[in-house]
């Protein structure tokens, strides 16, 4: 067989993480922590962790006092071992996805509250949040662990009425 040949490489996934198997594009299986050797070009190995990570998200909204505040969510999340193949193949970007979620709770919440009632209320908004994105990510592989949130106060409009004489 003239003209045949292929490269055998080694993959290696660090502890905490898992690899992922491809052949020719098409999942294969899992990599568990160590070295292997893989035939590249035809397979190839994408590591993805299982450890506790972390996204901050940032938000901008406007109170009902007209005050614009900028929330900083930090969303702690973790990939389950078992749903590894979801997390890489089922869903093209997961930090967007979240993103999304927490915008869409505090876009519609903050809004019909003034800036002290938002404060009071910012324990209810991160149970909402944890909520609605652990029950959006789940069948994706991501376990949502915690929420937690900041106010930034950017800037007070001032209205005034302007009359003429």
């Amino acid at each position: 067989m003239a003209g045949m040949t292929s490269c055998c490489c080694f993959s290696c996934i660090p502890t905490g993480s898992l690899g992922v198997i491809q052949r020719c594009g098409e999942y294969q299986g899992l990599q568990e922590p160590g070295c292997s050797c893989v035939c590249f070009p035809f397979t190839t190995v994408q590591p993805v962790s299982l450890a506790l990570q972390q996204h901050v998200c940032k938000t901008d909204c406007k109170t009902k006092d007209s005050v614009m505040v900028k929330v900083m969510t930090a969303v702690q999340y973790k990939i389950e071992r078992d749903m590894v193949k979801a997390a890489v193949f089922h869903i093209e970007q997961p930090l967007r996805q979240i993103e999304a979620e927490v915008d869409s709770i505090l876009r519609s919440t903050v809004p019909s509250m003034t800036l002290d009632e938002s404060y009071e209320a910012k324990d209810k908004m991160v149970e909402e949040i944890l909520s609605s994105v652990k029950e959006a990510m789940k069948r994706y592989g991501y376990d949502i662990i915690k929420v937690r949130f900041r106010f930034f106060c950017v800037q007070v409009f001032m209205c005034f009425e302007v009359s003429r004489s």
